[in-house]
C-alpha cells in the first residue's frame, strides 16, 4: 500500500518537473532572447566584451531617439529616430583606446566589414555614432528572428558626406576593431 503511494507521488512529481523545466526554460530564452556580445579589439589597451544588458540598461550613457539621415549607394534615402550609447562615450569610459588610436571599423556576425572611419571624428562630433537597440522607437530582433539587431550601427550622413552612409549601418553588430 506505501509503495503504491510512494509511487503516485513519484510520478506526480515527475510530471510537474517534466512540464515546469522545459517550460521554464522556453519562457527565459523568449523573455530574455538579447544575450549578446560585443567584443571591441585591435589597436587596444586590452580587448573588452561589452555585454547588451550594459547598453540598454545605459552603463555608457543614454542617447534617446536621436534623428539620423540616412542615404544608400543607390540614393534611396530615410530617417530614422535611433536610441543607443554614443560609440564615443563607450570607448572613453572604459579606457581601452591607445594614444596611437586613430580609426576603428564594424565587423558583424553574418561576416560583414565596413571601411574605417576616423576616431578624432566621433571624439569631436560624440552623437554621430550611436550602438542602436532601439530603432524609431522599436527594439531591435536579433537575426534569428528576421530582425537587423540586437545591435547596429547608426552613423551620421555628416560623418561620411558626400558618400552615403548605409555602408556603416553595420546589422548584427558584435565586433568593434581599433586600428
Amino acid at each position: 500500500m506505501q509503495l503504491g503511494r510512494n509511487l503516485k507521488i513519484f510520478i506526480f512529481f515527475a510530471v510537474i518537473i517534466g512540464i515546469t523545466i522545459p517550460f521554464l526554460a522556453y519562457n527565459f530564452q523568449t523573455q530574455n532572447p538579447m544575450v549578446w556580445e560585443i567584443k571591441i579589439s585591435g589597436n587596444v589597451e586590452a580587448e573588452i566584451i561589452i555585454q547588451y544588458q550594459e547598453i540598454v540598461d545605459g552603463d555608457f550613457g543614454m542617447i534617446e531617439n536621436r534623428y539620423f539621415y540616412y542615404i544608400n549607394s543607390w540614393g534611396t534615402e530615410r530617417s530614422y529616430y535611433v536610441t543607443g550609447p554614443s560609440l564615443w562615450q563607450v570607448l572613453n569610459q572604459t579606457g581601452v583606446l591607445r594614444e596611437n588610436s586613430t580609426q576603428f571599423y564594424f565587423k558583424c556576425v553574418d561576416n560583414w566589414v565596413t571601411d574605417p572611419l576616423s576616431l578624432s571624428d566621433i571624439e569631436a562630433n560624440p552623437d554621430y555614432v550611436l550602438l542602436a537597440f532601439k530603432i524609431d522607437g522599436q527594439i531591435l530582433k536579433p537575426k534569428s528572428e528576421g530582425g537587423d539587431g540586437p545591435i547596429r550601427a547608426a552613423v551620421d550622413f555628416n560623418l561620411t558626406k558626400p558618400d552615403s552612409n548605409s555602408e556603416y549601418w553595420a546589422k548584427y553588430l558584435n565586433q568593434i576593431i581599433i586600428i
